[in-house]
């Protein structure tokens, strides 16, 4: 049976964008060289919807999404429900960030996500125990679709595409950049649309074999924008430490103790659970390397066996720190 390619399936994606382009409030612009930068929150206003189009880019077309609300307390915020019938491609080989993308004069642009890590097989290890040749996957399409978050609030150019181009093995003219910064709304919407990601990545460092996840589900609740970009950064990721929920059938066997293994999984099993990551993150002396790495994972976690037909769960929601992380004032 031949995989899917998430590069074909993401530009499925894109087209429809592109249809709707002045509905969800993004710009499609055509570079000199043939490449297409698609803005959805940088010089274009972005939102919600276009947000949702982002993350299903992100899980390369083998994932669905739908924007909704979730009450904090008494506090209402728009969420993100997340799901995936091929989890390990759709989050390990696709949706997963960490991949440097550069360009003039080799400087980062900025952290790339998407189907075109497929075709360039990037970052080559995925998790300081698990490399991307494991997931026995690699998409050879002759498009590289790309989701990227700047350094800096610009568009890519020539430059950036010429650098995927060359790692995807396509024509710069096959290239699609998809654009948001994190301080804005649909860049917002597509760091808690990782909500699964953060469960199957959070399990695989734990030595669990991704392979073994069949189905994964999950919900977050979306930060409000932030102009600061630090604080944005450290809000989005609290919405998914203290207000994601997931689910994975798993194809367990005997050897494998779920109720055990599911208690290692959320972000409260960290020992700098606690806190609104920006106070984590501080006291780190903003170094990612002094934060414990087990703590980037979704509140809540429900894993279900596919061998007895049992459910274990472990975590849960903490609305006070997301009420602390957000600083709402009730009136």
């Amino acid at each position: 049976m031949n995989k899917p390619s998430v590069n074909k399936l993401a530009l499925d994606v894109v087209k429809k964008m592109d249809k709707k382009s002045e509905l969800i409030n993004v710009t499609f612009t055509e570079l000199s060289n043939g490449a297409t930068v698609i803005d959805c929150g940088i010089e274009a206003k972005g939102g919600l919807l276009a947000g949702r189009y982002v993350t299903e880019v992100c899980l390369g077309g083998l994932g669905k999404t739908n924007v909704t609300t979730m009450d904090i307390e008494e506090n209402t915020l728009p969420a993100i429900t997340v799901v995936t019938d091929n989890p390990p491609i759709a989050l390990l080989a696709s949706q997963l960030a960490g991949w440097k993308v550069k360009g003039a004069e080799g400087k980062v642009y900025g952290y790339a996500s998407g189907p075109a890590r497929a075709s360039a097989l990037k970052p080559k290890k995925l998790l300081p125990n698990y490399e991307f040749s494991q997931l026995n996957y690699h998409d050879k399409a002759d498009v590289a679709v790309v989701f990227l978050e700047p350094m800096k609030e610009r568009l890519p150019g020539e430059a950036e595409a010429e650098f995927l181009a060359e790692k995807c093995g396509v024509s710069t003219d096959q290239c699609y950049m998809v654009v948001a910064p994190t301080n804005s709304m649909a860049g917002s919407v597509q760091v808690s649309g990782r909500v699964v990601e953060m469960g199957i990545y959070k399990m695989t460092s734990l030595g669990y074999d991704p392979a073994k996840v069949m189905y994964g589900a999950g919900t977050s609740p979306i930060a409000p924008v932030n102009p600061d970009e630090q604080k944005a950064m450290s809000q989005t990721n609290d919405m998914i430490l203290y207000g994601g929920k997931t689910f994975y059938e798993v194809k367990d066997d005997e050897n494998d103790d779920l109720e055990t293994f599911v208690t290692k999984i959320p972000s409260s099993a960290s020992k700098d659970y606690g806190e609104p990551f920006y106070d984590v993150f501080k006291k780190a002396n903003f170094d990612f390397f002094n934060v414990d790495p087990g703590l980037f994972s979704p509140a809540a976690v429900v894993l279900s066996s596919l061998r007895t037909g049992k459910s274990v769960s472990a975590g849960k929601i903490n609305t006070a720190v997301l009420q602390k992380s957000l600083n709402v004032k009730r009136l």
